[in-house]
C-alpha cells in the first residue's frame, strides 16, 4: 500500500492510505502512534480540489500492514 501525506488548507497533515478498495483517511496521530515516517517531497505540488480546498502533497510511503491473523496488504 502507499501512505501519502497531505495538508489541507495549511491545517492539519492528513494521510491517504491507498488501497485496492479506495482511498481512506486517518489523522496524523494514528500515523506517529503505528511509527510511520514518510520521506518528504522537494518542492511539493499543492493542488485545489473542486470546492477550492487546497491540498499541499508533504511525502510518500510504501508499507506493509499486517491484518489479523497472518494477513497483509502491501
Amino acid at each position: 500500500m502507499t501512505l501519502i501525506v497531505v495538508k489541507l488548507n495549511d491545517q492539519k497533515c492528513r494521510a491517504i492510505i491507498a488501497t485496492n478498495f479506495s482511498n481512506s483517511f486517518c489523522g496524523s496521530k494514528l500515523i506517529k502512534n503505528m511509527g510511520i515516517t514518510a520521506k518528504q517531497l522537494i518542492n511539493s505540488p499543492k493542488v485545489n480540489t473542486s470546492d477550492g480546498t487546497q491540498i499541499e502533497f508533504m511525502g510518500k510511503l510504501k508499507f506493509r500492514l499486517k491484518l489479523g491473523l497472518g494477513k497483509a496488504m502491501e
